[in-house]
């Protein structure tokens, strides 16, 4: 099941989100969340309504989850957002980050953004086919643009429209 994150939620989710920061380069973090940031982020995002963020549970354990945030501080950028999807390694490849994905894009949506972005650390495959089967298109590559574990690494951006009322 999805549903929104709460703060019970924020050791499970730092659990997922902090292997991806100690084994990969996935996420340009270079050091874990304490269980104290994370209460601390998720707090600051429930404080505003159109940020949208959301577990998948199964069998009562959390395996994944989704949120989006202002894409740039400017104000100009408030109709965009950027996106973000982890799941535990054992879920992966079983559909869910679609479903995670389906639900970002209509809260987005609901919530008048007009444009969704990601970045992808390259290379991920099975992200980029994510993104693809979703209406996202490739706008872009930013080469050598993050340093982890003694190498640099290219993302891609990727951006998908929304319908505009």
């Amino acid at each position: 099941m999805i549903r929104p994150m709460t703060l019970a939620d924020c050791a499970a989710f730092n659990q997922i989100y902090n292997h991806y920061v100690e084994q990969t380069a996935v996420t340009f973090d270079c050091a874990p969340w304490s269980l104290s940031q994370r209460i601390d982020w998720l707090k600051g995002r429930l404080a505003n309504a159109r940020l949208g963020t959301w577990v998948l549970e199964l069998d009562g354990v959390v395996q994944g989850f989704a949120y989006h945030g202002p894409f740039r501080d400017r104000a100009a950028f408030d109709c965009a957002s950027e996106i973000s999807i982890y799941l535990a390694p054992d879920v992966q490849q079983c559909g869910w980050g679609s479903a995670l994905m389906q639900t970002l894009i209509e809260h987005c949506q609901k919530n008048h953004y007009s444009v969704l972005y990601s970045v992808v650390t390259a290379p991920n495959q099975a992200s980029e086919k994510l993104h693809r089967r979703h209406d996202f298109i490739f706008v872009g590559r930013l080469t050598g643009c993050g340093y982890k574990f003694e190498q640099f690494h290219d993302v891609l951006m990727f951006e998908r429209q929304l319908q505009r009322d």
